[in-house]
């Protein structure tokens, strides 16, 4: 951080949610751990930069679990974080998108079928092997 900085950047070191001094809850062991989601993590980066006076950065970049999230900041608004830097954990990138959805029906309605043969099989106590 300090040869960025020494060479003119800004370089920002925010504290995750539920990370570092984060506070503000108190979370059990059945909690819900929707708020500190990806996509939220997300908006924090976003609000961050917003809150600090920028439109867009140069660069997010991120460090073990902060990877991911530099990540996906960098796909979800690439007009805002112009390039990535992910150190330390792979990313395996964004899921397929399915193109090839003109027999997705068929599909569905054969899964459909298994997961209630699956059922019958459960609770009648008889289990195929098909």
């Amino acid at each position: 951080m300090l040869p960025l900085a020494s060479a003119g950047f800004h370089v920002i070191a925010p504290d995750r949610r539920g990370y570092g001094r984060t506070s503000g809850w108190n979370v059990r062991y059945d909690d819900d751990l929707d708020p500190f989601g990806t996509l939220n993590q997300v908006r924090d980066t976003l609000g961050l930069i917003s809150a600090s006076g920028y439109h867009s950065v140069a660069a997010v970049i991120g460090h073990d679990q902060g990877s991911p999230i530099a990540a996906w900041c960098s796909i979800a608004r690439p007009d805002v974080f112009r390039s990535v830097v992910m150190m330390s954990a792979p990313f395996a990138g964004p899921p397929a998108l399915p193109f090839n959805t003109a027999d997705a029906a068929q599909v569905s309605a054969a899964a459909d079928a298994t997961v209630d043969r699956i059922s019958e099989e459960l609770t009648s106590g008889t289990i195929s092997r098909s």
